[in-house]
């Protein structure tokens, strides 16, 4: 007999024996009941209680920023009009590509620059620019220290002596309750 000959003869063996139904059944009911749990879970879950603390707001302003002639970004505080900051141009990368990412979202949605951004430190240490637009979130800490100090410096500059004022030492914000950032870890966020 040849090898073409066995092997068609055995593939039509395993062709004919039916797929065993417990194991079928088995997964079957296995995805179901996962897929009802976290709908359960959902639906019927009662938030953390801890979750509305770990949100406080310490101190927030709202933002307005504009390309100036120069190349740099200008800060203003939407409040006041005043300049609050002044990014030369070539420096703070992530600044610029970060509120041209939301500048790109909101002109997808057809909004423009008139209503201003949301930069709140928290007092679980994260510090988040809101865009008021949209409602997108952006957690500045998740993208490094670095990169977050060029808007943080953001809430520390007081242009008319009665703004908000954050004091910080090497280690991070001077606040209490809140964590340096070399002492957070994944699950304080």
């Amino acid at each position: 007999m040849s090898h073409s000959a066995i092997h068609s003869q055995n593939s039509g063996q395993a062709a004919s024996r039916p797929f065993p139904l417990f194991p079928l059944l088995s997964a079957g009911s296995l995805v179901l009941v996962s897929l009802l749990s976290v709908a359960w879970v959902r639906w019927f879950a009662e938030p953390a209680p801890e979750a509305a603390l770990q949100a406080q707001v310490l101190v927030a302003r709202e933002l307005s920023f504009k390309d100036l002639p120069d190349g740099s970004v200008g800060a203003y505080d939407a409040t006041d009009g005043a300049l609050v900051y002044q990014f030369a141009s070539g420096e703070h990368g992530f600044v610029r590509a970060t509120l041209r990412g939301l500048a790109r979202t909101r002109r997808a949605l057809g909004a423009g620059a008139e209503v201003p951004f949301r930069l709140e430190q928290r007092s679980t240490g994260q510090l988040i620019l809101i865009d008021l637009v949209t409602g997108q979130e952006v957690d500045l800490w998740a993208f490094g220290e670095s990169n977050a100090r060029g808007f943080e410096l953001l809430l520390s500059v007081n242009t008319d002596g009665n703004g908000p004022r954050l004091s910080y030492n090497a280690a991070g914000p001077d606040i209490p309750g809140v964590k340096p950032e070399h002492e957070r870890s994944m699950k304080d966020e």
